[in-house]
């Protein structure tokens, strides 16, 4: 019954809690991504919070989740979560994924 299926990619970042903070990323799926896709999407929900006043001192971990595929899961996204706890932003980065494919 479909006359067209597009495959696209997805990449959201959420802020839980109260009045929390979605960014959310769609683009087709023939649009090579890389490690920048969801970097980048990581990047403006931290600063959206931190704007926001939903990112105080007091949270010293980041939990992060992803999947195993390598959009996620290269160099460019270690060194950001590296920076990250080297810059003092946060203590530590919690990541955890799921098996590509």
């Amino acid at each position: 019954m479909v006359t067209a299926l597009f495959h696209f990619s997805v990449q959201a970042n959420v802020v839980c809690g109260e009045r929390g903070i979605i960014r959310l990323a769609i683009i087709p799926k023939y649009i090579t991504t890389g490690g920048n896709f969801g970097l980048t999407n990581l990047i403006m929900v931290l600063y959206r919070a931190k704007k926001a006043g939903k990112l105080p001192k007091a949270i010293k971990t980041l939990y992060r989740h992803t999947d195993g595929g390598g959009d996620n899961c290269c160099q460019a996204t270690h060194v950001l979560h590296w920076l990250l706890v080297y810059l003092g932003i946060f203590e530590e980065v919690q990541w955890f994924r799921f098996e590509a494919g």
